[in-house]
């Protein structure tokens, strides 16, 4: 028996159907993201919660003190985050239609930007 890429991935269901979901999560995702970045723009003061949230990030203090030096502050951070959050809804949508319409070039945007990231983060 021969296990193809149409037969096999994650032991339960195909690759296609495994990438349509990854597909439609990130998108999902990526509102969720979007709506919180915008909230946090538009409910809180930025100096405010700059000096207040430093103790509370122990995770992302290392990135925080980075962005401070080089002149951002917290609302400057939020904007990137969402500006990354458009690219990476960018590239899922184009793996939704390349995976409907069958067109291997619209994956490759993705494919590229997951790789970007895995090497970044």
């Amino acid at each position: 028996m021969c296990v193809t890429y149409e037969r096999f991935c994650c032991c339960c269901c195909n690759v296609v159907t495994c990438s349509k979901v990854f597909a439609i999560l990130g998108l999902i995702i990526g509102i969720l993201i979007m709506i919180s970045g915008f909230l946090q723009l538009t409910v809180f003061n930025s100096s405010q919660l700059w000096a207040n949230s430093m103790p509370h990030l122990a995770g992302l203090t290392i990135y925080l003190s980075f962005a401070y030096e080089i002149g951002l502050d917290y609302t400057g951070i939020i904007w990137i985050r969402i500006v990354i959050t458009v690219v990476c809804m960018i590239a899922d949508a184009l793996l939704l239609v390349g995976i409907s319409k069958k067109k291997p070039s619209l994956l490759m945007p993705w494919l590229v930007l997951r790789m970007i990231l895995l090497v970044v983060c």
